[in-house]
């Protein structure tokens, strides 16, 4: 499905369905200790509608390997682009009943994962990881390779993406809470309309 530097999410079939599997070459670079805590995260067995399913890890030349629900439809953000550049204009909006539901969709999942006990602060809430069923309906959070329970405790600087990141997540504030997803959540629901 896609390939970087150092990872890599390939297709793959499990117990009669498509998954999406994903790994890092190396794990001791910032991108493999993420995707070992993304592993750590999703473990817990997450189940709502709009998270997308962990199903369990592989192990393959030494090498885990993350098994996930394939989300055919792709992310948010390349939904859009491949929308924009199909108009001669270059601008595009979903109708308001369709960014309605995916709004919908990404509050249930926020909801779910700040229920949790303690609640999870998913910390990169973007369009690239808000992916979309195969026929574009439905929005799932995918990616919580930055996620971490709450209240956290800022060692490491800044993580998530500079665009859609909380104030204090920026200003590198001692502690903050699951409203840090929520501010993150409001810049995505501006892009979405």
């Amino acid at each position: 499905i896609g390939r970087g530097a150092s990872g890599e999410v390939r297709r793959a079939d499990y117990m009669g369905k498509k998954v999406a599997v994903k790994t890092w070459r190396d794990l001791g670079s910032e991108e493999g200790k993420d995707l070992l805590k993304e592993i750590g995260m999703m473990s817990h067995a997450f189940r709502h509608k709009n998270v997308v399913d962990f199903y369990g890890i592989y192990e393959h030349d030494g090498l885990p390997w993350l098994v996930m629900e394939l989300m055919p439809g792709g992310s948010l953000e390349q939904y859009y682009e491949a929308k924009k550049k199909s108009r001669r204009d270059g601008r595009w909006r979903p109708e308001t009943r369709r960014a309605v539901s995916w709004v919908e969709d990404i509050l249930s999942a926020l909801a779910y994962l700040h229920a949790q006990k303690p609640p999870v602060i998913h910390r990169d809430i973007k369009p690239a990881n808000m992916l979309l069923t195969e026929d574009g309906r439905t929005v799932k959070i995918g990616d919580f390779g930055v996620s971490r329970r709450c209240p956290h405790s800022l060692r490491n600087g800044a993580v998530g993406t500079y665009r859609y990141m909380a104030p204090e997540i920026f200003r590198g504030e001692g502690q903050y809470t699951a409203a840090v997803d929520v501010y993150s959540f409001s810049l995505v629901m501006w892009y979405i309309f």
